[in-house]
């Protein structure tokens, strides 16, 4: 739960807040009075170009001492699309361009959108907490993928955000915290002192302001924002031509991502324009009733060796050459854990049996008084593997815990197993969530044939 955290520097940014209104605010108000809408108007196109900057420090908890590491962060991506809104909660966008250089500590790596993902249906959630959610209407995102497209100040958040009815130049208000929670990717804001300024607007244009500090919770972690930007809205059309934001951030590491003590920058410019890569004609295999296009993200391991495709409800916390940690998280609540790790490789003639696995897990939980086997089956997964789930009950810390271990088999004899932790009191719930993931786990089977040819060069030497 989030807790009632108060920032040393909250009381003073407000005060710089305060008098920033006051150098802000014209010295005569227009006495006229307008309606700022910002809007997409449905079945209507526009080219967006957005470019983003992270520069910071990411920290993480050491593994041996438990002390907060700092790494330096710097990020810049580059993102151009085209959009066409087909209702108020969704656009299908075409992506012309999507790269982008991360650098971390002394890592760097170089992210693009592949040839086969251009393709983006972009949903709106109504719930409150959720935010916008994309998807591949052609293939499935990778992991990098996913995160190099989904950034804050998304176009679709920021009709809530800005527009405002009844308004007159000089005039200041508060944005819905709820639209403001989407526009940041927050799951929600504890206390907002953020407001938006109509500076000053003619027949054509108007020229807004948005500033302020924010306490607000992602993935049940504090973090405190301070917001500065200026957005220019097209009052011919009701559409938002720019959007300048620099977004200060202070949040802590926490059970899903670490955290960042930075600045981010965004830029976004929205112009009319039009593809046919949108048009009726090309949409029409994509978008007919028996379509059913659904967020899906996969992570290849570094080796090629197996790929796991999963819903975002699993955050992928690590990763290794040949091993991941993902975390389920349902809301802001951590529901699972799962560990995947790529085993030896057995004979392709002496496989596993079931009776063997049991052995081995028992061996696993041999020192855990309090552990018990409570089921074991074999069944094929989706992907055509072989997979062995073993049932696990115990405690950890006094709470009822269960342990789902998967062992998949390729028909070469290449082995990975899947651990899932959850507390025995979600069970139900989590276990048909964990099935999925593990139906659709699979083996590259480039890996075999690159095999079977070094096998045949080392032959005939």
């Amino acid at each position: 739960m989030l807790k009632n955290q108060r920032f040393p520097t909250f009381c003073c940014q407000l005060t710089h807040f305060a008098l920033a209104l006051v150098v802000f605010a014209s010295p005569a108000f227009a006495q006229e009075t307008i309606d700022l809408s910002v809007n997409f108007e449905k079945g209507a196109q526009c080219r967006v170009v957005a470019d983003f900057m992270h520069s910071g420090t990411v920290t993480i908890p050491s593994e041996e001492t438990g002390e907060i590491v700092p790494l330096p962060l710097n990020v810049d991506a580059k993102l151009s699309f085209f959009q066409r809104t087909t209702s108020g909660e969704q656009t299908i966008r075409f992506f012309e361009k999507a790269n982008g250089r991360i650098k971390l500590d002394r890592g760097t790596t170089k992210p693009e959108l592949g040839p086969n993902n251009q393709l983006i249906v972009a949903r709106l959630r109504e719930k409150s907490g959720e935010q916008v959610e994309l998807a591949s209407m052609t293939g499935i995102l990778d992991q990098a993928e996913l995160e190099l497209i989904q950034n804050p100040a998304d176009p679709m958040t920021l009709s809530a955000v800005f527009s405002r009815k009844s308004v007159k130049e000089g005039d200041s208000w508060e944005p819905p915290v709820e639209a403001l929670a989407k526009m940041l990717r927050l799951n929600r804001i504890e206390e907002s002192k953020v407001r938006i300024l109509l500076k000053k607007y003619d027949s054509k244009s108007a020229r807004v302001y948005i500033i302020g500090t924010l306490l607000g919770d992602v993935n049940d972690v504090v973090t405190e924002m301070e917001l500065s930007g200026i957005a220019t809205i097209n009052r011919l059309d009701d559409s938002l031509s720019s959007l300048k934001l620099t977004v200060r951030e202070r949040r802590g590491p926490g059970q899903i991502a670490p955290g960042f003590d930075g600045k981010t920058k965004i830029d976004i410019r929205i112009t009319n324009a039009t593809t046919d890569e949108l048009s009726n004609e090309s949409l029409a295999k994509y978008t007919g009733k028996d379509s059913k296009i659904r967020q899906r993200v996969r992570w290849q391991s570094e080796t090629g060796k197996f790929s796991v495709t999963y819903e975002p409800r699993w955050k992928m916390i690590a990763t290794e050459k040949d091993a991941a940690v993902l975390r389920f998280i349902d809301g802001n609540e951590l529901l699972a854990q799962c560990n995947i790790v790529q085993l030896p490789s057995r004979p392709a003639d002496n496989p596993l049996t079931l009776e063997d696995y049991k052995t081995e897990v028992a061996k696993i939980i041999a020192a855990d008084e309090n552990a018990v086997l409570l089921a074991a089956t074999t069944l094929p997964t989706l992907a055509g593997h072989m997979a062995m789930q073993v049932v696990v009950g115990g405690e950890e810390e006094g709470v009822p815990v269960n342990w789902f271990y998967y062992h998949v088999t390729n028909e070469d004899g290449r082995r990975v197993t899947l651990v899932f932790t959850l507390a025995e009191s979600v069970s139900q719930r989590v276990d048909p969530i964990a099935a999925q993931l593990v139906n659709e786990f699979k083996f590259d089977p480039m890996a075999k044939k690159i095999a079977s040819k070094k096998l045949e060069g080392s032959e005939t030497k």
